[in-house]
């Protein structure tokens, strides 16, 4: 079958058995045409954005397997969002466009059937993407920092924890850091780390023991340089 068949262009040349005009003479070797084998139909292969975006309304780019002749982009629509604004780039084989979402949460685009067609006129196939629409800042939900007592006099350092909350995208943990926080009375956030969304921090004394450095209330506040969700949100500054 065709569909089984190489794709692409097939030439066609004078075999080896010409045809002859009455008086004896053959046609002259050569191509004299070609035609195009095309049997498989473009496919919608991805978006972007993946993951989740704080962007709104959200620039979606389109991308089909192959260039296309022509699209139909009322076969676009979405589950969450309102669509508009669409253009096409047919070379490029991508259709973009922009998504409002109607809320945060899960964006699914669904592309019918027949959304482009190629140059050989075969339709293209359906298909469904997702994304989330996360605007809404992490919090914090819980600090578990555990008072420094005598067993600890002739120490250096102590942990403490914060738990981030985030129930759409997550914490991102490219962006833990001991900037995340800071501590008052001088001590300094020398290390961190992320499990799941509870962050673990490692404070050092002011001086060189917790016995030699000021004994009270230590204040623990968001620092300079905030954790963010996977969509770009930060945490909000405040004391913690």
């Amino acid at each position: 079958t065709w569909g089984s068949s190489t794709q692409g262009t097939y030439s066609i040349t004078i075999g080896g058995t010409p045809v002859r005009d009455l008086a004896g003479n053959t046609v002259a070797s050569a191509a004299v045409g070609s035609f195009i084998v095309d049997t498989i139909p473009p496919a919608p292969t991805g978006i972007v954005p993946v993951g989740a975006t704080n962007a709104t309304p959200i620039t979606v780019t389109l991308s089909f397997s192959e260039a296309f002749a022509t699209s139909d982009t009322s076969k676009i629509t979405a589950s969450g969002a309102s669509l508009s604004g669409f253009s096409s780039d047919p070379g490029a084989g991508t259709i973009s466009f922009s998504a409002t979402p109607s809320a945060d949460g899960t964006v699914t685009i669904l592309v019918a059937a027949g959304a482009t067609t190629d140059a050989s006129g075969n339709a293209a196939t359906g298909g469904s993407f997702a994304f989330v629409s996360d605007r809404t800042a992490p919090t914090v939900s819980l600090v578990n920092a555990p008072a420094v007592n005598a067993t600890q006099a002739s120490a250096s350092t102590t942990t403490i924890s914060v738990t981030y909350a985030d129930s759409l995208s997550g914490i991102n943990p490219a962006t833990i850091s001991t900037g995340n926080i800071s501590v008052s009375n001088n001590a300094t956030v020398t290390g961190a780390n992320l499990s799941g969304n509870v962050a673990t921090y490692t404070i050092t004394a002011p001086q060189t023991t917790w016995a030699a450095s000021t004994q009270g209330t230590y204040s623990i506040s968001l620092g300079a340089i905030p954790a963010r969700d996977l969509a770009g949100n930060e945490i909000g500054r405040a004391h913690v």
